[in-house]
């Protein structure tokens, strides 16, 4: 974990669980109880909870620095891993807070997972993303995409008013302004167009956690946020069909293949 007890970076997590299975099979003795184990795994999970509780909408990682989706993954991955190792249900809830909040029921109405719903990151900061708007003409979430991406995610407000890119990179589209500004309040902003600092994918953001699941839950937690977001993130972009959640990122397709 890291200091602000988020799965991303430090996976003690994984170690935590695996241990504890070890001790469960009678291990030869170790220097850490398996109530120690717990305990971590337990505070982690308090650390985010008591967060969550302070956001309007639960947000139980921190959304004005980066790696806020990434963050937020690893903390419904730990209350996975903490049921899984003492069948406790009690951070259920949360978990499925955290993961809603990523897909959709969030301030700003969008989900940080490339290619769930409609209002999801049309223009990352990933190259192959970038090359591949060359066969489909825009980067407007259309043709080939990073299915599966998962993108940094909200950030400080004041990281936003320092943008950048390299003059090889595909344009975003231009003049829709940022209409998820209007969303942006307690220090956090996000911006899908031309902003690294929000939608920058990455390896180390896989979409691992979003294989096992089926294509209604991304409905379901789009539809927990609030309507008003939709209806006016949607005036700003046209009608696309709803495109299915994958698991795994979908390589771009070049000229001559699939970009390696």
């Amino acid at each position: 974990m890291d200091s602000d007890g988020n799965l991303l970076g430090d996976v003690s997590a994984l170690a935590h669980a695996d241990l504890a299975k070890l001790l469960d099979a009678d291990a030869p003795s170790a220097e850490v109880t398996r109530v120690q184990l717990v305990d971590d795994l337990k505070q982690q999970l308090d650390d985010g909870s008591s967060r969550a509780a302070r956001d309007p909408f639960r947000a139980g990682a921190v959304y004005t620095d980066f790696d806020s989706v990434p963050h937020a993954f690893g903390l419904a991955a730990t209350a996975q891993l903490h049921h899984r190792v003492t069948g406790d249900s009690h951070y259920d809830a949360f978990a499925t807070q955290q993961r809603n909040w990523t897909l959709g029921a969030n301030a700003w109405g969008s989900p940080f997972v490339i290619g769930a719903g409609s209002t999801f990151p049309h223009c990352p900061g990933h190259q192959p993303a970038n090359l591949a708007s060359d066969l489909d003409g825009d980067l407007d979430g259309e043709g080939d995409i990073l299915r599966g991406g998962v993108v940094n995610g909200p950030n400080a407000a004041d990281k936003l008013k320092d943008l950048n890119s390299f003059p090889t990179m595909r344009k975003c589209p231009t003049g829709q302004g940022n209409p998820s500004a209007a969303f942006d309040g307690h220090g956090g902003g996000y911006m899908d167009h031309g902003a690294w600092q929000t939608v920058e994918s990455a390896a180390v953001r896989p979409g691992r956690s979003t294989s096992r699941w089926p294509p209604e839950t991304v409905g379901t937690a789009i539809a927990a946020a609030h309507p008003r977001h939709h209806e006016e993130q949607n005036a700003h972009r046209a009608a696309e069909p709803e495109p299915v959640l994958r698991g795994a990122v979908r390589p771009c397709r070049g000229p001559k293949g699939p970009l390696s």
